[in-house]
């Protein structure tokens, strides 16, 4: 097996070291252009993935070649102050178990108005990412280390229903503010979430709505737009704060097999994030920098586990025990040489003792490497990962895994 993960390695080493010689492509934006007012513009996004997944129980490897991102995107103006964000997606195409004629979704697609001409007071409405953490907003396109976290969205689904979202979004209103000159940024919705079935006592959709809310300060430059970015290779100067608050009510009737009673779940977190240029460049070109960003999370499903370590089902998410998640990513990007190592730490810690074995850690190492850096156009990316359970656990399999992953991505917005 070892032999195995060193030609896994030679090999993508060797597929980097070529892709090295590959020319930078120009960056500019196409736009048509119907009149002064209204005008679109396309993108695509693919991120095709080398995936070697090692198994607790047998110590060997999944071996998938897949695409973790297909994405078509639209976006315009459609008049004065009105514009759309419509994207797609074919997530994890190819993965096993494999299935290519599946998987097609409307990723986002939402309308924005800006009331008063201006950012003071901003609408949006449809299906988009909720305003919670940094992480749970940031674009794929540009993340750092690789991806995002593995616990950013756990509200989505868990065990019984979840939020019913789709990797952090839901279908709903939301408004924004810009304030501070564009430094302060508010963002606060009311969405779906999750809509109860119908049951014997009436109608489906009877319970109360989910409300998320964020607020974020930008101490040097601003940022702004659907969502902020990972890292700016020297392009900016960002040092950012921001929290977030996610919340459902429970349901006053009593429980059935579908329909729970009780609590109902909220989340809160906060994030900080800093990316600062220096030595020689300019913004065009980009500058050396380090980027550093982390992300907690505090999660209450609402359901408390008894005596016996059974968590009880008379909440809004049983599958979602009280638990606490920390990203964390820490980049330096070579502006000469168009580097980035990186590394990456993750943890899961749930508060009730009878669930402390299922704590687990996530450490990860790599390097990206632009070929067009001034708009990460295309970028190589190169990781290695180690899972490691809770070691105290006597319940569960407590064997370190590995993953390894080479990332090729094509973009262009």
């Amino acid at each position: 097996m070892l032999g195995r993960s060193r030609r896994f390695i030679g090999w993508a080493l060797a597929t980097s070291v070529v892709l090295l010689l590959v020319p930078a492509a120009a960056h500019a934006q196409v736009v048509v252009k119907v009149s002064d007012t209204v005008n679109f513009r396309m993108g695509f996004q693919l991120q095709g993935w080398a995936d070697y997944n090692q198994d607790q129980i047998s110590e060997g490897y999944s071996q998938n070649f897949f695409l973790r991102r297909v994405r078509f995107i639209l976006a315009g103006n459609l008049a004065k102050d009105v514009s759309f964000f419509f994207q797609t997606d074919n997530p994890r195409l190819g993965n096993a178990p494999k299935a290519l004629d599946a998987g097609f979704l409307v990723q986002d697609a939402f309308g924005e108005w800006k009331v008063f001409s201006n950012d003071y007071l901003i609408l949006d409405v449809g299906k988009m990412l909720v305003p919670f953490t940094r992480n749970a907003l940031q674009s794929t396109s540009s993340h750092l280390a690789l991806d995002g976290g593995t616990w950013t969205f756990l509200q989505d689904a868990g065990a019984g229903n979840g939020e019913q979202g789709d990797a952090g979004r839901d279908v709903g209103f939301q408004i924004k503010s810009y304030l501070a000159s564009d430094h302060l940024e508010i963002r606060a919705g009311v969405f779906d979430g999750f809509r109860a079935p119908a049951n014997a006592g009436g109608a489906s959709a009877r319970n109360p709505p989910r409300f998320v809310g964020r607020i974020v300060y930008n101490f040097f430059d601003t940022e702004k737009g659907y969502v902020p970015v990972g890292t700016n290779l020297g392009k900016k100067k960002i040092l950012a704060i921001g929290g977030g608050y996610d919340t459902q009510g429970g349901f006053t009737s009593p429980a059935t097999a579908t329909t729970p009673a009780g609590k109902g779940f909220e989340a809160y977190g906060a994030d900080f994030m800093i990316d600062w240029p220096f030595g020689p460049g300019d913004a065009k070109t980009g500058r050396d920098a380090v980027t550093a960003h982390v992300d907690y999370i505090h999660y209450d499903g609402g359901c408390r586990a008894n005596s016996a370590g059974i968590v009880q089902s008379n909440c809004l998410i049983p599958g979602l025990q009280r638990q606490e998640e920390i990203f964390t990513d820490l980049g330096y990007f070579c502006h000469v040489i168009n580097l980035q190592p990186f590394i990456r730490f993750e943890a899961r810690e749930f508060k009730d003792t009878t669930q402390q074995t299922k704590n687990v850690r996530r450490y990860m190492g790599g390097l990206n490497y632009y070929v067009t850096p001034a708009a990460q156009n295309m970028k190589i990316t190169a990781a290695w990962e180690k899972i490691v359970p809770n070691t105290a656990a006597s319940t569960v399999l407590t064997k370190n895994t590995n993953h390894f992953v080479i990332q090729f991505q094509f973009f262009y917005f």
